[in-house]
């Protein structure tokens, strides 16, 4: 009887010596891929955002950002627009333009206050 049972003994020892092996093999080669596969998903999830939760704010995805820096942007450019255009009125202001600029009363008081010299 002992002799009836070593093969299959032997082969139950080589089966489990081989999922033993692949076991091993499967178990590194799942690490090898969460290493690389983590990163991918910590991006995926900064590109998407998350939702808010108990104690902690929404965190907004990329492209919501973006849309935030642009509407900033557009605001900005529109507000310096107007203060070109006042800064134009200004500058206008300390020119000569023959008589009604401020420059130009600037001049005239001066002429007034102060005597010519000649």
């Amino acid at each position: 009887m002992n002799a009836e049972i070593l093969p299959w003994l032997g082969g139950v020892v080589a089966a489990i010596a081989i999922l033993t092996a692949v076991s091993k093999v499967v178990a590194k080669t799942t690490r090898a891929i969460r290493r690389v596969w983590r990163p991918f998903t910590d991006f995926l999830e900064d590109w998407r955002g998350e939702p808010a939760r108990p104690g902690r704010d929404k965190q907004p995805g990329a492209m919501e950002r973006m849309q935030a820096i642009e509407t900033r942007v557009t605001a900005n450019t529109e507000h310096l627009s107007a203060m070109d255009d006042r800064l134009v009125r200004v500058e206008a202001e300390f020119r000569p333009n023959g008589g009604s600029s401020l420059r130009d009363s600037l001049n005239r008081v001066e002429s007034y206050v102060s005597p010519e010299e000649s």
